[in-house]
Parts: C-alpha cells; sequence; structure tokens
C-alpha cells in the first residue's frame, strides 16, 4: 500500500478548504474580508464570484467546496486509506467523480457565460483535479484491496466482496502469501504412503 498517496491528498483537502472558507468569506462579508485578485480584463475574480451562477438554489458555490473538501479530508486521512470497508472506497471514488462533474461544469460557466477567470477558483478546480486523478488511480492502494478474507468478514456486509470473487488487490498466490511480511515461510510437507506389499507365494 502506498503511504504517500494519503498524505497527498490529506494536503490538497486541507488547501481547498483553505480556499473555499476564504471564498465563502468574501461572498458574505467582501467589507471584512476583500477579494484579492484582479478585477478587469479576462482575469476577474470579483465578475466571476458575484455572478448569478456563483449561486447555485440559493446556495453560493464556495459553501459547496466547502462542504466537499471538509467530507473528502475525513475520507483521505491514512487511517481512511488503510479502512478495509468497501463502502469507504466507493465513497471516496464517488466524491471525487461527482466533484470532477461540477468543476467541469463551473469551468464551461467562467468560459462560455461569464466570459471571465477566478484565479482562486481555477486553485480550487485544479486541487480537485489532483484528487481525482490520485483516487481514480488509486483503488489498488486502498484497505479494502489488501484486507485479507478474515478483515473482511469482519467488516460489515457493505465491506464484502460479491459472492466469493476476491478484489484484484487481494487475488494473491499462496507463494506471495508466504513472502509477505510478517509471514514466516510454510514448508511444503511431504506424505509417506504405505509400500503395496507384493503378493505372496503360496
Amino acid at each position: 500500500m502506498s503511504r504517500w498517496r494519503p498524505i497527498a491528498t490529506t494536503v490538497l483537502s486541507v488547501f481547498g478548504i483553505g480556499v473555499a472558507t476564504y471564498l465563502t468569506l468574501t461572498h458574505y462579508d467582501s467589507g471584512a474580508v476583500p477579494l484579492v485578485c484582479a478585477s478587469h480584463g479576462v482575469i476577474n475574480c470579483e465578475k466571476v464570484t458575484t455572478s448569478p451562477q456563483s449561486v447555485i438554489f440559493g446556495v453560493p458555490v464556495a459553501v459547496f467546496g466547502l462542504v466537499f473538501f471538509v467530507a473528502m479530508l475525513f475520507v483521505s486521512l491514512p487511517g481512511s486509506w488503510r479502512s478495509p470497508s468497501l463502502l469507504m472506497a466507493r465513497a471516496r471514488l464517488a466524491m471525487v467523480i461527482v466533484a470532477m462533474g461540477f468543476v467541469i461544469y463551473l469551468v464551461s460557466m467562467e468560459v462560455l457565460v461569464i466570459h471571465a477567470i477566478c484565479l482562486w477558483c481555477t486553485s480550487i478546480h485544479i486541487t480537485t483535479f489532483l484528487l481525482f486523478v490520485l483516487v481514480v488511480t488509486g483503488w489498488t492502494d486502498t484497505g479494502w484491496a489488501w484486507a485479507e478474507p478474515a478483515e473482511i468478514e469482519a467488516g460489515s456486509p457493505a465491506a464484502k466482496p460479491p459472492g466469493n470473487q476476491a478484489s484484484p488487490g487481494r487475488q494473491r498466490t499462496g507463494a506471495q502469501r508466504s513472502q509477505a511480511p510478517g509471514r514466516k515461510p510454510v514448508a511444503a510437507k511431504t506424505v509417506n504412503r504405505p509400500k503395496a506389499s507384493s503378493p505372496r507365494n503360496t
């Protein structure tokens, strides 16, 4: 299991929380927390963050981002990556897929409708994209992919693989299991079979 992937996703989630919190504060109280960004030309954060597209169902887009990154931080911690729960692994994957779809929508609004780019928003989009790549390519680094059958059976029903199929990450041969850390090699046992007696001459 990779050690750097949980650390990378945790750091990215913390960064996303910081930027999303800042954008949320500037939305609700721009007087106390000014938006530090260019306000003319193509790079115009104010034009983007005050546009009608910056609010969905009466909720600022920054709030949605803040909720996502807080939840992402929880599922990105090293302990969450090591969890043998299939539900945890699927939730992490589903979150980044939905978030990436949301990013595509927001970028299209900036380019096609608002005709301006927000640098703070772009940093959020890049962070989400990196999380998406790390999670999608890191399925075999999840605790579920490395869990032993006994750990799966001890978990919830959602954590068990369907039928008798094992996940690709757990399909290891007997020789590989014997060489795994903490396991002593098992010597092959020989079975002494009784020799067949020859028929006696009567």
